[in-house]
């Protein structure tokens, strides 16, 4: 699983013309104090892009159902996630900003998947 990361890089590496998109595809499991995979980038080596990205990542693989679980509320998100905050493995600016609009950004995440959701119930 955790090698997802490192071969989506080595895939679109071919694609030159997909220029820093490459970079937020395999570094979207990077933390800021290098605990994150597939390379252990820290907070000088990750672009404000990339933060985002992981930021956003997360968010959605804690509020998104799965087929082996049920999403969690985004509050209960925003909790989980300031630890890591807090200890320094993700971005507190981006964070902030995160938990700011967080409310309006599960409704889009959830009006977004709302067509794929009634899809897989047909």
């Amino acid at each position: 699983m955790r090698e997802h990361s490192y071969m989506t890089g080595e895939l679109l590496s071919d694609y030159s013309e997909l220029g820093d998109i490459i970079n937020w595809a395999s570094n979207h499991h990077e933390k800021m104090d290098g605990s994150g995979y597939p390379l252990h980038l820290e907070k000088e080596h990750l672009t404000l892009a990339d933060r985002i990205i992981s930021i956003a990542d997360i968010f959605t693989a804690l509020t998104e159902d799965r087929p082996y679980r049920k999403g969690m509320a985004w509050q209960e998100a925003l909790q989980i996630m300031e630890a890591d905050v807090i200890n320094g493995a993700l971005d507190s600016d981006v964070f902030l900003v995160l938990r700011h609009h967080a409310e309006t950004l599960h409704a889009i995440i959830l009006q977004t998947l709302a067509p794929l959701h009634s899809e897989r119930r047909l």
